[in-house]
């Protein structure tokens, strides 16, 4: 690569559409380096994610994050090594089609000289049979396709992103809004799970998982529900010798008495253990109320704690305030 074509590179990602890139090149040049090189040193530093199995492969992730000011110029400066020309090059975005945050677009439109196309379906789903109608508007077509997930700086966290244009202070949204009605019904019913579960530790060290009725469906009843969740029973509950789930060691009204599986047992006390210890290290004292006895005579000796469940705790505070006079 010549020192021109380099200075013109270099431009292009800067941004310096109208000015003399020779006569910038040097200090640009410089600070190119600089990045290269803090990025290089940071590289070994930056944690990395477990790989995710898809059908397609592994996907490994790190913590590696691109603002669009820099990804943009370099994805064009990219396009151009791979031979497409400038003034040639189409592109679209497969963004989902309910996000209004343009600042991408307008830095696409920047240095790629033109307004990009729209390849993304509600939910950020790429629009597959679009390849063809929108491939002869150019040479090279560069489809850019992003995820609908928000970034929060101030926390340094994934799954929001900060909405200026609400007129709430610190309004945030969590994902898109076809997505977050798709999913509203599944959420609602996951946190109306852990209400109807109960696990009892008994005096000998083992568990058991008392279940709501309504959450203990048959496969007739299961296709009938829209939006419900099914307890994973090989997790939850102990097996026989012979591998079938043994019945009930007890029937109440409202619920079903489960002996628990070894594993979610161990699991379950380690639970307790570790939220005693918050408490402790937090300095709240260990009261006898928060081991709350068995409410059947037939479990004498019996105790549940009342923090075992996700979001259990909230649950109590809840149903105490509603039964404030005020």
């Amino acid at each position: 690569m010549t020192q021109a074509e380099e200075a013109c590179m270099i431009a292009d990602e800067e941004g310096w559409l109208d000015l003399n890139p020779a006569a910038l090149a040097c200090g640009a040049r410089a600070r190119l380096a600089f990045r290269r090189k803090a990025a290089k040193e940071l590289s070994d530093k930056k944690p990395q994610f477990e790989g995710i199995p898809l059908p397609f492969g592994v996907v490994q992730l790190d913590l590696s994050m691109m603002g669009y000011r820099e990804f943009v110029p370099r994805l064009y400066n990219l396009c151009k090594q791979l031979g497409m020309k400038t003034g040639k090059m189409l592109p679209s975005i497969g963004f989902c089609s309910d996000e209004n945050q343009g600042y991408c677009t307008i830095l696409i439109t920047k240095h790629f000289r033109c307004f990009p196309l729209n390849h993304g379906y509600i939910g950020g789903i790429m629009a597959l049979d679009r390849h063809g109608p929108h491939a002869a508007h150019g040479d090279d077509m560069v489809i850019i396709h992003a995820p609908h997930v928000g970034y929060d700086p101030v926390n340094e966290t994934y799954g929001s992103y900060r909405r200026s244009q609400s007129s709430k202070e610190d309004y945030k949204s969590t994902c898109c809004g076809k997505v977050a009605g798709v999913c509203a019904p599944y959420k609602g019913a996951y946190e109306s799970a852990p209400s109807r579960l109960r696990c009892l530790l008994l005096p000998d060290g083992s568990v058991e998982i008392s279940v709501s009725n309504t959450m203990m469906l048959e496969p007739e009843e299961e296709n009938k529900c829209n939006a419900a969740l099914f307890l994973n029973y090989d997790k939850l509950f102990a097996k026989c010798d012979d591998g079938s789930f043994s019945s009930p060691v007890f029937r109440r009204g409202t619920s079903l008495v489960y002996r628990a599986s070894d594993s979610f047992a161990a699991a379950y006390k380690l639970a307790i253990e570790d939220e005693k210890a918050k408490k402790v290290a937090a300095g709240i004292r260990l009261e006898d109320s928060d081991l709350e006895p068995g409410e059947d005579r037939e479990y004498t000796g019996a105790s549940s704690w009342k923090f075992g469940l996700p979001g259990q705790s909230k649950r109590l505070e809840a149903g105490a305030a509603s039964k404030s006079p005020c």
